[in-house]
């Protein structure tokens, strides 16, 4: 493996930054190697340069991948992924974090056609740009500014390669934005007061132009999100019920319990019996 890791300014100087480098690197995989389950405060994008290996990020299914694919695991979302064991990948990778890398990767997130994936991508420019990082010689500052200009221009080859458009970025209604941003954050313990604080508005515009959209209120709609993403930790996993519930961000596992079994009728531990 090569990499570079930025380690001459400090983490919470990043995070408070527009956007900011965190490390690069390439990785030539042996069969079946594996990384993960793990979560990391940084977001991520994977480009797969030969072989192949799978991917899961959240709750989603594992999704196989080949060269030219490329993967985005974003900051705080649990991710496994493994080398196939015939053929295993090789793929670089771009760490990065800052104030506006949420709105990025948001933006980028909601324009893919398959979530957290990106098909059949000229993988070689990217490669390029990152081994250019792997290059300089010194931690020092110039070479932070260096890896940074670098993500930018990764980012925005990105954005070239999904054909995203101003145009299709103004269709984002304010009302998609936050029911994107509770699809990214709803296994924190999120209240409807903090993601209105997030937007800069009351909640109850935010609930009355999200029913409006969605025909749903945004308190309805992570409630249900919540118990749906439960229900397939139980079955999917060996996390326990406390586990599961802290999971989809629900810190009380006895009130998780209760209200699991009023709206499916029977109980966390008896669906997972049952499935």
């Amino acid at each position: 493996m090569k990499e570079f890791k930025e380690k001459i300014n400090s983490f919470p100087i990043k995070n408070s930054s527009d956007l900011s480098f965190y490390s690069a690197g390439i990785e030539h995989c042996t069969p079946g190697y594996s990384y993960g389950p793990r979560v990391r405060p940084y977001h991520v994008i994977h480009f797969v340069l030969d072989g192949k290996g799978t991917v899961k990020v959240s709750s989603n299914k594992e999704v196989p991948l080949k060269k030219g694919d490329i993967f985005i695991i974003p900051s705080d979302h649990p991710s496994f992924y493994k080398a196939d064991i015939f053929e295993p990948w090789s793929y670089a990778w771009i760490n990065f974090l800052g104030v506006y890398s949420n709105k990025y990767i948001n933006q980028l997130l909601n324009n893919l056609e398959e979530p957290f994936i990106i098909r059949n991508i000229e993988v070689d420019k990217y490669e390029n740009l990152i081994r250019e990082i792997l290059q300089r010689q010194e931690n020092n500052l110039s070479s932070y500014f260096f890896a940074t200009g670098i993500l930018y221009q990764i980012i925005s080859l990105i954005y070239e390669d999904t054909n995203i458009s101003q145009d299709s970025l103004s269709e984002l209604t304010l009302a998609d934005e936050i029911r994107f941003y509770i699809d990214m954050n709803y296994f924190t313990p999120l209240k409807l007061y903090d993601i209105a604080q997030v937007f800069n508005i009351h909640p109850n515009y935010m609930t009355a132009i999200f029913k409006k959209r969605f025909n749903i209120t945004p308190k309805k709609y992570l409630d249900k999100l919540r118990y749906h993403k439960a229900k397939a930790l139980l079955t999917e996993t060996k996390l326990s019920i406390t586990e599961v519930a802290q999971a989809v961000g629900l810190e009380d596992s006895l009130s998780f319990s209760k209200i699991f079994k009023q709206k499916f009728n029977i109980s966390p531990s008896e669906y997972r019996k049952s499935h």
